[in-house]
């Protein structure tokens, strides 16, 4: 199954033609990471924020994000100035979630495929409630198989387990109950 691409401005609009003249901004997160930004850049790369410098939102150049946390910006950004990310058991989530949010197709599947083919009793839970909360994430059913099938394990090793809203746990202890013979 193909995905579509999804955009949030034109490509063919010549609405960024203010970019040459403010090329730099700077990205801030709540935690406190201040990231020093081409703006022109990071609009070539990214619908998102083509969207964000070429509409005029207010002050485009310090912006605040709230919701991510700065490693996983600085992954971000590394990843659209680069194309290179390092993913792992502990930032895959994070980066999964922010990717969509941000619109990077590329780096949603490249994590997509990563986080279905990591998935640990450990991780299955924060990924389970961002799938949860993110239909467009796609790995719900991954996550609900994975947990069904290990349901044990998973709850003696994720800190998460008690987070999973109710009727997802007694769905999950339905389908685990022993067959009647």
């Amino acid at each position: 199954m193909q995905c579509q691409k999804r955009k949030i401005v034109d490509d063919s609009s010549d609405s960024c033609k203010e970019l040459d003249s403010f090329r730099h901004g700077v990205l801030r997160t709540e935690n406190g990471g201040k990231f020093k930004i081409y703006r022109n850049l990071l609009a070539q790369q990214c619908s998102f924020f083509k969207a964000l410098f070429c509409v005029n939102f207010g002050d485009d150049t310090n912006n605040l994000w709230k919701g991510i946390d700065t490693k996983t910006l600085d992954s971000i950004l590394v990843y659209l100035y680069m194309r290179t990310i390092h993913l792992n058991e502990w930032n895959a989530t994070d980066i999964l979630v922010a990717s969509d949010y941000l619109l990077i197709d590329p780096l949603l599947q490249k994590n997509r495929s990563f986080v279905l083919r990591e998935i640990t009793p450990t991780n299955c839970g924060p990924l389970f409630l961002a799938a949860w909360r993110i239909e467009s994430l796609g790995i719900l059913n991954n996550c609900h198989r994975f947990i069904v099938i290990h349901f044990e394990e998973v709850v003696s090793h994720s800190e998460e387990i008690g987070s999973l809203p109710l009727e997802v746990l007694k769905k999950f202890l339905i389908e685990k109950k022993p067959e009647s013979v």
